[in-house]
């Protein structure tokens, strides 16, 4: 987190707030409290790191394996066999690149992560895609597709991280977690697992993406926004079936 301290700051305030929400007591730290550094900056710059599936994958399988009667409540992909002690973490090597290194006893490569250093521009953007990708953004605009593949990256956030969590958490859906609306629209985009078709070794789906897979992806989420629950229990049998999964609701029958 180091450079990234109002980042920081909005993690623990959601943390302390979720505590609270559990009815839990809290009485060394306050949301939002200044004297103790945890009031929150408008226009917080969020760490390169954040949303790499790899590395986030790689805490989920940890967490599956020290405890899976909990977390295997969370409809996660992983089921903990990856795990063997060792963690993925982010390192900046220099300004503005960044790896994801495993712990150097293990002798393992570290990993890079694609970081623009410049923001790109809307009209034309920077990333690093997979073959298909390039091809499929090429012929989108051999065909005067006008859909802005930015937009598109903005739509996916909004909707995976803010809006189908808050209706999830409000509607009481049997998927609540931005990662799981995630694989659940990667899926439906690809018609089976999405890490079939994508390498999660180079870092984001997102970011190695074409426009025609993205709005794929982005329509399978608006469909469980539009649609809500059924849509999401729906979209998320189909998810685990692809992945060989056993369904959450022959789970609950028993």
């Amino acid at each position: 987190w180091k450079g990234y301290e109002d980042a920081l700051v909005i993690y623990v305030n959601a943390m302390l707030r979720e505590w609270e929400r559990r009815g839990k007591r809290n009485e060394l730290l306050k949301p939002g409290d200044a004297a103790l550094g945890l009031e929150e900056q408008d226009g917080a710059i969020m760490p390169p790191w954040l949303g790499e599936e790899l590395l986030h994958s790689c805490h989920r399988h940890a967490l599956m394996a020290k405890l899976p009667e909990h977390y295997g409540a969370f409809g996660w992909a992983e089921t903990g066999d990856e795990y063997d002690g060792s963690y993925l973490w982010p390192e900046q090597v220099e300004e503005g690149s960044w790896v994801l290194r495993w712990p150097k006893a293990t002798k393992r490569p570290t990993i890079p992560i694609c970081v623009a250093v410049v923001a790109p521009s809307s009209s034309k953007p920077l990333r690093k895609g997979t073959k298909r990708g390039r091809e499929q953004d090429e012929a989108a605009a051999a065909h005067g597709d006008k859909v802005s593949h930015a937009a598109l990256v903005a739509d996916w956030g909004r909707l995976t991280k803010e809006v189908l969590p808050k209706k999830a958490a409000e509607h009481r859906w049997p998927i609540r977690f931005d990662h799981c609306f995630q694989r659940v629209a990667l899926d439906a985009a690809f018609g089976g697992c999405w890490y079939d078709h994508i390498d999660r070794k180079r870092g984001a789906a997102i970011k190695q993406m074409g426009t025609a897979d993205l709005e794929r992806a982005v329509a399978a989420a608006r469909r469980m926004e539009e649609e809500g629950r059924v849509a999401v229990v729906e979209m998320d049998e189909q998810s685990l079936q692809w992945r060989g999964k056993q369904s959450k609701v022959s789970r609950a029958r028993r």
